[in-house]
């Protein structure tokens, strides 16, 4: 289980002034084959900005250990609030440098 907190500080849309963000998320990741795993989270995301909704998702996903630093990753972000995009497929790769 992960859990993450953040506050961003972002221009707003009008570009002439800014406004904070909040985003929680919690994670459950698990070993399912080897070096393969995948998870499922909910992520939540609250703007101060004027007319902004609540984003809430929940999101899951595989991720592949190619190395020890390399990772693939692949998933689908599910809007679960009207300010939420519908679906959100992915993939990517992650490097540790």
């Amino acid at each position: 289980m992960g859990l993450q907190t953040e506050v961003d500080f972002l221009r707003n849309d009008a570009n002439d002034d800014y406004h904070e963000e909040f985003a929680n998320m919690v994670t459950f990741d698990h070993a399912i084959l080897g070096k393969l795993s995948g998870y499922c989270e909910f992520f939540s995301s609250v703007s101060t900005e004027h007319g902004a909704g609540w984003v809430g998702t929940v999101d899951v996903g595989l991720e592949y250990l190619v190395t020890e630093n390399v990772q693939l990753d692949c998933g689908c972000n599910v809007g679960v609030t009207h300010a939420a995009d519908d679906v959100n497929p992915f993939a990517g790769i992650t490097v540790r440098f």
